[in-house]
């Protein structure tokens, strides 16, 4: 939170263990992380999780309560992402 100055707290899932709860997880294939890595990408540097596994995009806002008030996934196009503004607008509601 610090380095961003976020006024709220960003949690990771390591090893997917929520995404399979809420979400999909998909296993890459060995040949396309081979593609990626003969042009210079380290698919395993950048991921602490090396199961080579990827959620589903998805977007998830608790509240202090504990209650979600937002929810979102793309269905498993990996081109697409919540819009940020709709990830603002949810923020400000539980303000």
């Amino acid at each position: 939170m610090e380095s961003n100055a976020l006024e709220f707290e960003v949690l990771s899932d390591a090893g997917n263990k929520v995404a399979r709860q809420f979400t999909r997880v998909f296993k890459n294939a060995d040949e396309p992380i081979s593609s990626i890595a003969e042009l210079g990408y380290d698919f395993y540097s950048f991921y602490d999780d090396k199961s080579v596994e990827l959620p589903v995009s998805a977007t998830f806002i608790i509240a202090p309560d504990k209650r979600v008030i937002f929810a979102e996934s793309e269905g498993g196009d990996y081109r697409k992402r919540t819009e940020p503004q709709l990830i603002l607008e949810a923020l400000q509601s539980i303000q």
